[in-house]
């Protein structure tokens, strides 16, 4: 596949209704991890 072919696929899937909600959840849910984790590690 061309690379223009990937990225109307990666397009076409953003379409989907639920798809921007997953991704700022899934970045949101990232970044939580990641914030917590370092304040977890640096308390102790």
């Amino acid at each position: 596949m061309t690379i223009a072919a990937e990225i109307t696929r990666v397009v076409e899937l953003f379409q989907l209704p639920f798809m921007p909600r997953a991704l700022m959840g899934g970045v949101l849910t990232g970044l939580m991890g990641g914030l917590l984790g370092s304040f977890t590690i640096l308390r102790q």
